[in-house]
């Protein structure tokens, strides 16, 4: 099913903070909605991680941190996620978002070829 579907999931709408155009602050969270068109799936075939690390030379080197956002609405085909992460220092931060298939009898979180970046 989702590799049947996989090419129909469409972007919405993408709500993150920029922090090249302004650093957050020490102790302001980091906030992020994700909405998407699911096609034929449901949400919880999906995950959406974001993954926070230090670039060097526009290539992420090391991840410094990783969280999965957390299905925030569901409705007429349609999902936002969501994340809120306490930022413990000010500055500019790297991050990645990919979405991949997500389900439980998955052994591993990338078991298929199937991994979009956002």
């Amino acid at each position: 099913k989702v590799l049947r579907n996989w090419e129909q999931i469409v972007v919405a709408h993408m709500n993150l903070h920029d922090s090249t155009a302004r650093p957050l602050l020490l102790g302001e969270d980091f906030v992020a909605e994700i909405t998407i068109h699911l096609a034929e799936l449901n949400a919880d075939d999906l995950a959406i991680d974001l993954i926070f690390g230090q670039k060097e030379n526009d290539e992420v080197k090391k991840i410094s941190f990783k969280t999965e956002m957390k299905i925030k609405e569901v409705g007429d085909g349609i999902a936002t996620f969501a994340a809120v992460i306490p930022n413990p220092q000010s500055g500019v931060f790297d991050y990645a978002i990919r979405m991949r298939p997500s389900n439980p009898l998955l052994p591993h979180l990338q078991d298929f070829n199937l991994v979009k970046w956002l």
